[in-house]
């Protein structure tokens, strides 16, 4: 509550300058063209040091929400409910998890990558995956197992 009262204390205090950020939107890093269906000519979207600012404070806003909302989650909603202790831990870090990748997905559209641009990146790394990390994602995957089937329980001894 002391970081939303502080953000929201920095906004009064900061708004007057909101509209002096426009010019960043005037400042084109780079652009990216892509082609537009049919006859039609392709499109040219730049990217300006304002989307740059504003994928910064995406990131910011993903790391702050992937730390205390699943905290949240835990206290007004898992403790009430008739949950045991792994399975509050299975959701607050399925949670985490979530947030984290649409924050990458708002941050990766923010900077005007697509998925079309970004697939072969993905099948490259996939790969990479597949071979040389195998085993560590192997034992992430096999954490995800255990925590939906738990076998091993938060207290036990091994």
């Amino acid at each position: 509550t002391l970081s939303v009262m502080v953000l929201g204390g920095l906004y009064v205090i900061w708004s007057d300058i909101f509209g002096a950020l426009k010019v960043l939107d005037r400042i084109t890093l780079w652009s990216i063209t892509a082609p537009s269906g049919g006859d039609a000519p392709p499109t040219v979207q730049a990217i300006t040091l304002g989307s740059i600012g504003l994928a910064l404070v995406a990131l910011a806003l993903t790391v702050s929400a992937a730390r205390n909302i699943p905290g949240l989650l835990e206290v007004l909603v898992l403790q009430r409910q008739s949950v045991d202790a792994g399975t509050r831990y299975a959701a607050t870090l399925l949670s985490r998890y979530a947030i984290f990748l649409v924050g990458l997905v708002v941050v990766v559209n923010q900077l005007g990558i697509d998925w079309s641009k970004a697939q072969w990146l993905v099948a490259a790394l996939s790969v990479g995956l597949g071979f040389g990390l195998q085993e560590i994602v192997a034992n992430f995957v096999a954490g995800i197992i255990i925590l939906f089937e738990r076998p091993i329980r938060i207290g036990d001894t091994v």
